[in-house]
């Protein structure tokens, strides 16, 4: 249950200070409200079990991960680096793997859970309690049954997206990346649930203003078409292969893959130095999602009846 004493319990055992707490009291009331009571438990569990780092005036983000050892292990895709250096925020879990020779199994030993924030934005300030936030959604999204072992390999869960790694031991144990999904997808979704909860704190509409096409895509399927409570519970409880079987492999598949294309071409309108190029971009960006995007919503909205039964 949320209530003094669970921020009490935060505060004692991260040392947080009294900024990091107070914008934790105004966040998680709002997560819960947002994400539903039934969340509740999950909501605070995965909280008290990641530490919170707040960057000070002479670090990076980047910086502080590679200091805890946080780069190497697991989310080290392009789209994950690609989210590292545009955002003020970043949620990552370092996992200990160990070979068991009894059983002849892989097994998990340690997770070690990590918020880190810029120190561009105070907490005390609107765009702080977003990037905390977004980081904040993407923690509680991935806490349950985030990691999966099968033989050799592991299946790292976050929200509706996942990605497989290979665990190789030679001399030491590291994890190759062999597949992913969803990604652009599920951070369009974040996207959506960080908006919504910094409404909420608020009590007024708020923009981040942070890769709007996959945006747009999640605010019609969360949004537009009502969706929210179905999509919120394949991102809390399934992943990706239960949104494929609730809304259609092909449909979710097809989605995806143009929503990955979106973010990348948002990545390189965001670093272009001329106005032509980013123009280029920006037709791109348009061109796939009235090509390929709309018509897949568009059966989303029709079958939407049938889906939410």
């Amino acid at each position: 249950m949320f209530d003094n004493t669970f921020l009490e319990k935060l505060k004692d055992k991260y040392k947080y200070s009294d900024k990091v707490i107070n914008a934790l009291s105004k966040i998680i009331p709002a997560m819960i409200s947002y994400y539903g009571k039934e969340y509740e438990e999950i909501i605070l569990n995965a909280i008290l079990d990641c530490e919170i780092v707040p960057c000070d005036s002479h670090q990076t983000i980047s910086k502080v991960l590679a200091d805890r050892k946080l780069t190497k292990c697991v989310y080290n895709s392009d789209i994950f680096d690609i989210d590292l250096k545009r955002s003020e925020s970043v949620y990552v879990p370092n996992i200990k793997i160990s070979y068991n020779e009894t059983t002849n199994s892989y097994e998990i030993d340690k997770i070690d859970r990590v918020i880190v924030t810029s120190h561009t934005y105070n907490y005390d300030s609107l765009k702080g309690l977003e990037v905390l936030s977004h980081a904040l959604c993407h923690l509680v999204k991935s806490y349950n049954n985030e990691f999966i072992i099968d033989e050799n390999v592991i299946t790292v869960r976050s929200g509706v997206s996942y990605e497989k790694r290979k665990i190789i031991y030679d001399d030491e144990i590291y994890m190759e990346l062999i597949e992913e999904k969803g990604k652009g997808l599920e951070e369009g979704f974040n996207l959506f649930d960080t908006e919504e909860v910094v409404s909420s704190i608020y009590k007024e509409s708020y923009k981040s203003y942070d890769f709007n096409s996959i945006y747009t895509v999640a605010a019609l399927l969360k949004g537009k078409y009502d969706l929210k409570d179905e999509i919120n519970v394949r991102e809390f409880d399934g992943g990706f292969d239960d949104l494929e079987s609730k809304y259609g492999k092909e449909a979710i598949n097809n989605l995806s893959l143009a929503c990955d294309k979106c973010v990348f071409l948002e990545n390189d309108m965001y670093l272009a130095f001329t106005r032509e190029d980013k123009d280029k971009c920006a037709f791109n960006i348009n061109k796939i999602l009235m090509d390929d995007v709309y018509n897949i919503l568009i059966d989303i909205y029709k079958s939407k009846d049938s889906i939410k039964k």
